[in-house]
């Protein structure tokens, strides 16, 4: 359960989410149902200012008192307040440099293929897990995550430390991670222009039509981009970054009709937009 509230509004607000959450835990009691409360996680999220000054320290639930949280995870991500999500690139990196140091004791006895197998399937698959969530951070916190990866591709070409690691992502034909942040968003957003996204997505893709005839934006398939007078962390939302990513790409690839042609157009041409200086 969530609520979008003014901080003039904070006693109306929590006012209305405790209501709304023993609403649910009567519900679930009439259908011979029981919510924990004591596992209930409660968190603000806002500017550090902003929650900083708010009086709301905790939330009455179920003869409970739940306490205000710094950090919450919800879907196997870890949501701070501000939602710089520090915590969850450092908890994944903590995962990643897990396995691989449990693989390093094997990786004698395993070649190429048979190590590349065991990466995707630890590492590289916890390195997509939950990525829409980064995109848009700042590069210093995308660059320890790039580090994971270029670690892997190393441990599965049996190279050193200190060799260059772009030839080796080349070779085995990997986008790097801030492409592979891109990659996630811009086909969840043609699945949602073919209808094939969730709804709640959908929703918030509005194609852009200009006000009069232009024959330059025919068969353009481009989206409106919202107003640019946001703060930096709401530019990180869906509604925002899809369209501006969207409207980049070349119009052949914008108007493939099958997802499977789509994929196969992108990562090509992500990998030609990744790699073209090297």
């Amino acid at each position: 359960a969530y609520l979008e509230f003014d901080p003039a509004d904070e006693c109306e607000a929590l006012k209305k989410i405790t209501e709304c959450l023993e609403d649910v835990r009567e519900w679930m009691g009439a259908n011979w149902l029981q919510i924990n409360s004591a596992k209930t996680e409660f968190i603000i999220f806002g500017t550090k200012e902003k929650v900083k000054n708010l009086n709301t320290k905790s939330l009455s639930f179920g003869g409970n008192n739940i306490p205000l949280s710094s950090n919450i995870k919800s879907i196997g991500a870890i949501l701070d307040s501000q939602l710089n999500m520090e915590k969850q690139i450092s908890s994944l990196c903590k995962s990643c440099w897990s396995y691989l140091y449990e693989i390093s004791k094997i990786r004698k006895i395993l070649n190429a293929d048979q190590v590349k197998t065991v990466v995707n399937a630890h590492v590289t698959s916890r390195l997509d897990q939950n990525n829409g969530l980064i995109i848009g951070l700042p590069k210093c916190r995308v660059k320890k995550l790039q580090a994971v990866q270029n670690a892997a591709a190393k441990m599965i070409m049996g190279c050193k430390k200190r060799d260059h690691v772009t030839p080796l992502l080349f070779e085995l034909h990997w986008l790097p991670v801030e492409y592979r942040l891109l990659y996630k968003i811009l086909l969840t957003t043609f699945k949602c222009i073919i209808g094939k996204g969730p709804e709640y997505l959908t929703e918030l893709l509005i194609p852009y039509k200009p006000n009069r005839p232009l024959r330059s934006s025919e068969n353009s398939n481009q989206l409106c981009v919202p107003l640019s007078r946001l703060k930096s962390s709401c530019k990180r939302g869906f509604y925002y970054r899809a369209p501006i990513e969207w409207n980049k790409l070349p119009l052949d690839l914008k108007n493939k009709r099958s997802v499977g042609a789509f994929k196969t157009g992108l990562k090509t041409f992500l990998f030609k937009e990744a790699f073209i200086n090297c």
